[in-house]
């Protein structure tokens, strides 16, 4: 997979924002948490082109392990303009893992995004950091009667990760049981 880095490389240079994406992933993969990428990443979070902050979060959420220096950034991103850079930022946060835990108190404020896809995506990080999150529950459970079904689907998941055993947890699965949405549904009679 090395060999491929050069072309991969001339590749970001490209036009298609999903190509550059999925280049920019695959670099990360490639080189984890390669220390000679992170400076220019975190140069990009700051582009005037919010398709080139998208793909540094994606990059930066895709090293293994995450780069502890990106952490703050990415919490800044989570304020940025482009609805799909905060998408990014959150989802790079919540794929740090543990080493995300400075970002819970963002990502919280995050849940009340006027967009759905960076609520989901919020509630999906704040899962993946585990019971460390516990402070998100009451967020959370207001965000069960969000609008969009995905957020309600994404909110159960991150319950479920936080507190599985919890009242709030337990309500909110037999809650979802009545659910407008099938997919939510199901998922509150597996919770």
């Amino acid at each position: 997979a090395e060999e491929a880095t050069p072309a991969l490389i001339k590749a970001l240079e490209g036009e298609d924002h999903h190509v550059r994406v999925s280049v920019a992933i695959a670099l990360a993969r490639i080189r984890p948490g390669s220390a000679q990428d992170i400076p220019a990443l975190l140069q990009d979070l700051k582009a005037p082109d919010a398709r080139r902050r998208e793909e540094a979060a994606m990059a930066l959420g895709a090293m293994k392990p995450g780069p502890s220096q990106a952490i703050s950034p990415l919490i800044a991103a989570l304020g940025d303009d482009a609805w799909y850079v905060r998408t990014a930022a959150a989802w790079a946060l919540g794929n740090m893992g543990l080493e995300a835990r400075p970002a819970i108190g963002a990502l919280v404020r995050t849940l009340s995004d006027a967009d759905p896809h960076v609520r989901a995506s919020a509630a999906t990080a704040l899962g993946g950091l585990q019971s460390k999150a516990r402070e998100a529950l009451p967020r959370l459970v207001k965000n069960l009667k969000d609008g969009d079904w995905h957020v309600r689907l994404r909110t159960l998941w991150s319950l479920y990760m936080i507190a599985p055993d919890s009242k709030e947890t337990m309500s909110a699965f037999v809650d979802a049981l009545g659910d407008a949405d099938g997919e939510v549904r199901a998922n509150g009679a597996l919770g």
